[in-house]
């Protein structure tokens, strides 16, 4: 595995105990690009095992283009509903979905990282 940087990583359960990490990207102004991406895809690939499910999360201080939402929600790979993404727009409000009430989804408290990233493909993907 070649070196890379991550910003963050954190380890939690779902609600029926299985281990969740989550390996993280963060970003004030800047863009995401390929190398971000690619160096978390291939650290969760590599952490991948059948009883620890791995999550990439993208956390940015501005809003997702629509180039950087392809990249991080790569419709072509099997880990994309691993992914989680969180713009100004969820890392700002006191209530995480609150100024996405625009896109049609209801409020709903997320307990577990598959319940975000399942609303991240949600608010960020082209196809569901």
């Amino acid at each position: 595995m070649p070196t890379c940087e991550i910003d963050f990583v954190f380890l939690t359960q779902d609600n029926a105990g299985r281990l969740q990490v989550a390996l993280g990207e963060a970003k004030g102004g800047t863009s995401i690009d390929e190398r971000d991406v690619d160096s978390l895809r291939r650290l969760a690939m590599a952490m991948s095992d059948k009883n620890l499910d791995v999550y990439r999360v993208f956390a940015k201080a501005a809003e997702f283009t629509p180039r950087e939402c392809e990249l991080c929600l790569d419709e072509h790979e099997d880990s994309s509903p691993h992914v989680v993404m969180f713009s100004r727009c969820e890392l700002e409000p006191y209530e995480l979905w609150e100024i996405n009430d625009a896109s049609g989804l209801q409020k709903h408290y997320e307990h577990s990282l598959s319940g975000l990233a399942q609303r991240s493909r949600l608010i960020y993907s082209k196809s569901p």
